[in-house]
């Protein structure tokens, strides 16, 4: 299958400056002190927001290896918005021409698709223009055709045809219209708050939020944990949170939480059952492509291996439908265009380097 190849941080390769530097364990945590944390942990998500205490008080237990189970334990939580109502589409989003070239783009027919997106996108349709500009600055999303023009039919595809003397066009976010893509411009800016992550999770765009995270952490800002007590601040983004108190440190043998975040440690073995039941909940992407790439080989295999061709648990931060308002994750993550996209975001050297194997999915990304 062809493949888009990509730069290490946007494979899904741990950034500098993810956290702060590794400090020094003052002790492990017993099963008492699991149990005691993750009952009190329950009872704080049970409670009202105005009533949670912020997630640096939360810690009662000190020590990075402390501050590192905390990572593990909130890593188990699916991202989700429970605040925000349900997100208006952009306009134009349910257009007959605008789902049908969608449904072109998904079955991964660029050839069809994005000259028509591209036509609406010109005459004021929001959900072309916004999804254009999501692929202009997703690598990953942009497949073989694309790859096959010339930087200037590139550039009148993915971008607005009224962009003057500027020799690379001006992106579509650029263009005032649907809130989702106001965020994406100021998200791109490098000096972007930190609360555009909650912006993205508030219209119900995961993967955006995850994105945004991911880009503040490539430019070492911090400050993640000081938003993690706002309803809206995705769950699955606590782990980089609880980073900032330090770095992640090997967990005792006994620690039934190793496999969760072990591709994140050298030197850790991860239980293969355990992650792949994680991932059955909370990898949705890594889950479909085994599914649809490697069938035969054993679930709980394909998916270690899928986890570390991304670059860890990280890596999932670049998965999923790169506007869930027009098409859910769990569609697009099944659909041509979302495998393709999956394994783009792998690599064979990240692969090579695991000690999970899959001849199928090594045969995949060739």
């Amino acid at each position: 299958m062809a493949r888009e190849r990509l730069s290490s941080s946007q494979a899904g390769d741990i950034p500098r400056g993810a956290g702060p530097d590794t400090g020094t364990a003052d002790g492990a945590i017993g099963p008492a002190g699991q149990e005691r944390y993750l009952r009190n942990e329950k009872a704080r998500r049970l409670r009202p927001a105005a009533d949670r205490p912020r997630l640096l008080r939360l810690i009662s237990l000190r020590g990075v290896a402390r501050a590192v189970f905390l990572s593990i334990a909130l890593l188990s939580s699916p991202l989700h918005v429970t605040t925000a109502p349900a997100a208006p589409l952009p306009e134009g989003g349910n257009a007959p021409d605008l789902r049908a070239a969608l449904s072109q783009w998904l079955r991964g027919d660029e050839a069809l698709a994005l000259p028509a997106m591209a036509a609406l996108a010109a005459d004021g349709n929001e959900a072309a223009q916004l999804l254009l500009g999501v692929i202009n600055v997703t690598p990953a999303l942009q497949g073989p055709w694309l790859d096959t023009l010339g930087r200037a039919e590139r550039i009148a595809l993915l971008r607005r045809p009224d962009a003057g003397p500027s020799l690379s066009g001006k992106s579509w976010f650029s263009q005032p219209g649907d809130p989702r893509a106001v965020v994406w411009e100021r998200a791109l800016q490098a000096d972007a708050p930190l609360t555009v992550i909650l912006d993205f999770a508030r219209l119900e765009e995961p993967r955006a939020a995850a994105q945004a995270a991911f880009r503040l952490m490539s430019r070492q800002r911090r400050g993640f944990a000081g938003l993690a007590d706002d309803p809206a601040f995705p769950a699955a983004l606590l782990p980089y949170a609880a980073l900032e108190l330090g770095g992640p440190e090997p967990l005792a043998p006994d620690d039934p939480h190793r496999a969760l975040f072990g591709p994140l440690v050298a030197g850790m073995t991860p239980d293969l059952e355990a992650q792949s039941r994680w991932m059955a909940d909370h990898a949705d992407a890594v889950v479909a492509v085994c599914a649809a790439t490697c069938p035969t080989d054993p679930a709980p295999v394909c998916r270690a291996a899928a986890l570390a061709a991304l670059g860890g648990p990280m890596g999932l931060l670049h998965t999923g439908s790169p506007v869930e308002v027009l098409v859910p994750s769990s569609t697009f993550n099944r659909s041509p265009k979302g495998l393709q996209m999956t394994l783009a975001l792998m690599t064979p050297a990240n692969l090579a380097a695991s000690p999970m194997a899959s001849q199928c999915l090594t045969d995949a990304l060739k």
